[in-house]
């Protein structure tokens, strides 16, 4: 069966239509639910700045680290915390690739990878084995990922100021370190 050219610029009119209308079903879509969620991502990250500087990433770069000395521990409410200067640095800084940088920030900045639900809590002891560095001009803020408990820290001018949880994208982020890191066999076994 063969389609007449009239019958055959109808449809590719109808199909450009159909696609128009979903894209723009889409971005009313995407516009409400950045109304929705932008102020809580704000939160997750300690306020707006924060969020604007890791949103514009141009360049990020990922460094092993060890243990925190335990002398060097201290709480103040939200688990254990301490400057960036005070975890030794394995390896790194290494550049990574566009598309894993990619990968991390939609990771990052998809509100699906986050709990919601105010009650939940849970008991860790922070002991991060990756630190990024997300750079976005002059500014830049660290993020420091552990598996253990499934929590990140975020790092702005080497102090904490954000705590977040992200078990609902644990896997996502370990494919991207294994990636980052093939022949580490601590990361691998993630």
């Amino acid at each position: 069966m063969s389609l007449s050219k009239n019958t055959c610029i109808r449809l590719g009119v109808g199909i450009c239509v159909i696609v128009g209308v979903l894209l723009v079903v889409k971005s009313q879509r995407d516009a409400a639910f950045e109304r929705k969620y932008r102020p809580r991502m704000a939160e997750k990250f300690d306020g707006a700045e924060n969020l604007d500087i890791i949103s514009s990433t141009t360049r990020i770069e990922a460094s092993r680290i060890g243990e925190l000395p335990k002398d060097h521990l201290y709480t103040n409410g939200h688990g254990y915390q301490a400057p960036l200067g005070n975890y030794t640095m394995q390896s790194g800084p290494t550049p990574v690739s566009p598309e894993l940088q990619g990968r991390i920030l939609n990771t990052l900045l998809s509100p699906t990878s986050y709990e919601w639900d105010p009650q939940w809590v849970k008991a860790c002891c922070f002991a991060p084995g990756v630190r990024l560095r997300l750079i976005s001009g002059n500014e830049s803020r660290d993020i420091l990922f552990c598996f253990g408990c499934a929590d990140f820290a975020v790092f702005k001018n080497g102090r904490p100021v954000a705590w977040n949880d992200f078990h609902l994208a644990r896997r996502q982020l370990a494919n991207i370190f294994k990636a980052l890191y093939p022949n580490d066999a601590e990361i691998q076994a993630l």
